[in-house]
């Protein structure tokens, strides 16, 4: 089964699990913060969406503005825009919060015209104000001590960052926390933080005691969650870039020594955290290792994202082999990634290659130059780019034959094989797919069909029975001179074929000769309308029999 295959199976079961509690009893399904999910996550949704009119659920979906999901538009989708709170509800909101100390109307009306309706920085200033002792309960009533204007957060990170300073130890373990990530495990930051046991988990007490962090589990099992994307970006914040930096260095050596399992499964842990930690090579190794990974998965998206991120590191390396050869690396991953995603005929895919035969021949030639030559051809040749093509595969065939490698020879001559074909020249095409047939050897060369997507023997035979077809297909008329190819008194247009046209089948049956013009006008005429594809200029010969 091949990694897409895995892929649409996968998300086929988890639609079927749902699809499965649904026929118990109806099911609410709730999906948050969707503008940070994966491109596979969305796919996900995408196909749940598509599928719920069939089914008893309801799913609620929240994210910002700025995303415009694919299923907006659809007539059982209704969409939903959440304002900010009004003053009534931020009131409300806020005596919710305070819950067993009553808020003075001063104190409530203050929090209301700071928060400006944005619900969480109500409960932020509401808590902030409450746990900073300025209430204080007389008499049965609860009384505010004198407290200046500036006093009060001005922004919900102020705010944020004051109920952080309350406690050293629990502001550094939040972080280090910060530093491992939105989500992490009691057991990563203990070996990350270096703290004493006792006071690493009354700091933690103390986070998910005024609510900046949930734990689910009891340590050294529990795992850890920011309440908000905002809290980990505050606490991150508060750390200097020297500090940051080291921190990161830390959580990548931790993951790569106690952690092995979790560095191998997920790769772009590591090489985000040697990125920030301007750990650049191992940076570079990580995301090219994450950006395979995700390709061998089907989750295209995420390993085009991921190698375009090695891709910009580069830079960052010193001049030399040992940066073309890093980047060499990665462009044909790449180069892999952007066909199985966009096709061979993509433009990115064509810079991809490209950009790797330049590394190529920068590097005197490697052993991936014939990978890389034979995509920059699948690239031109998809786009019909025929005299491209076959340039790309006369270079490639004359490397392998200086080098005289069998395996490389194959892959020469199927190319060229099929370039002529296509520029209809089946004659001389079905040379070179024979001499391919006669190199080939399976306990040999059964392996490159991993290396270049395609069997070349299968390939040489698909192409070489086109040639047997067009020669059955095309027939002289009586008196007519055929002649392939054509002598000098006849000559062809070296105009382009338009992307798509089927030059193999048009070409070939143009190529036929006449014994007289207007015959041969009318053969070119049946032979346009014969043709599935068609032409954007006229190629023509001209009759010199």
């Amino acid at each position: 089964m091949s990694s897409q295959q895995q892929k649409e199976k996968t998300l086929e079961a988890l639609l079927d699990q749902i699809a499965g509690l649904a026929a118990r009893a109806p099911i609410l399904a709730v999906y948050e913060d969707v503008h940070w999910a994966d491109p596979t996550t969305m796919e996900l949704l995408s196909l749940l969406v598509d599928r719920i009119p069939t089914l008893p659920v309801l799913a609620l979906i929240t994210f910002r503005p700025e995303l415009t999901p694919p299923w907006i538009g659809h007539s059982h989708v209704t969409g939903l825009t959440l304002n900010r709170l009004t003053r009534r509800q931020s009131a409300m909101l806020a005596e919710r919060v305070a819950a067993d100390e009553p808020l003075p109307a001063a104190v409530r009306d203050q929090i209301v015209a700071r928060t400006d309706g944005v619900p969480l920085f109500v409960e932020e200033l509401t808590k902030t104000l409450v746990e900073s002792g300025i209430l204080r309960e007389e008499g049965g009533h609860m009384r505010v001590e004198p407290l200046p204007p500036l006093t009060l957060p001005a922004s919900l990170q102020d705010s944020l960052l004051a109920r952080l300073n309350r406690s050293t130890h629990a502001k550094e373990v939040a972080q280090v926390g910060a530093v491992i990530g939105r989500e992490f495990s009691y057991e990563l930051l203990a070996a990350v933080a270096a703290l004493p046991e006792k006071a690493l988990w009354n700091a933690l007490a103390d986070l998910a005691g005024c609510g900046l962090v949930f734990c689910r589990g009891v340590p050294p099992d529990a795992n850890y969650r920011f309440k908000h994307a905002l809290v980990q970006e505050v606490a991150y914040s508060t750390l200097l870039k020297s500090r940051r930096q080291q921190l990161h260095a830390r959580v990548a050596a931790v993951l790569e020594t106690r952690f092995a399992e979790t560095a191998g499964a997920q790769p772009e842990l590591l090489a985000h955290h040697c990125t920030e930690a301007r750990l650049v090579e191992k940076a570079i190794a990580y995301w090219h290792r994450a950006g395979q990974l995700a390709t061998r998965r089907s989750a295209l998206q995420e390993g085009i994202a991921q190698l375009h991120t090695g891709l910009a590191l580069i830079s960052d390396l010193s001049d030399g082999p040992e940066r073309c050869r890093t980047e060499l690396d990665l462009q044909i991953t790449l180069g892999v990634a952007m066909t199985a995603a966009r096709g061979q005929a993509a433009s990115e895919t064509g810079r991809a290659y490209a950009r790797a035969r330049e590394l190529c021949v920068q590097l005197g030639g490697t052993r991936q130059l014939f990978p890389v030559l034979y995509g920059l051809w699948s690239h031109h040749e998809t786009r019909a780019e025929l005299f491209a093509a076959r340039a790309v595969a006369e270079e490639l065939l004359g490397r392998a034959v200086r080098q005289d490698d069998t395996g490389s020879l194959l892959i020469g001559y199927r190319a060229l094989g099929t370039s002529l074909l296509h520029l209809g020249e089946p004659k001389s095409a079905r040379a070179q797919l024979e001499r391919a047939l006669a190199l080939y050897d399976p306990a040999q060369h059964r392996s490159l069909a991993d290396l270049y997507s395609q069997d070349p023997h299968v390939a040489a035979l698909s192409w070489l029975s086109c040639c047997s077809s067009l020669a059955t297909r095309i027939k002289p008329r009586r008196g007519a001179a055929r002649r392939w190819p054509p002598t000098p008194g006849r000559r062809i247009s070296t105009r382009q074929p338009s992307p798509g046209s089927g030059a193999a089948f048009s070409g070939s049956l143009v190529a036929t000769t006449a014994s007289s013009t207007s015959e041969q006008k009318c053969r070119r005429s049946r032979a346009r309308r014969a043709s599935p594809f068609g032409w954007r200029s006229e190629q023509s010969y001209e009759a010199g029999c």
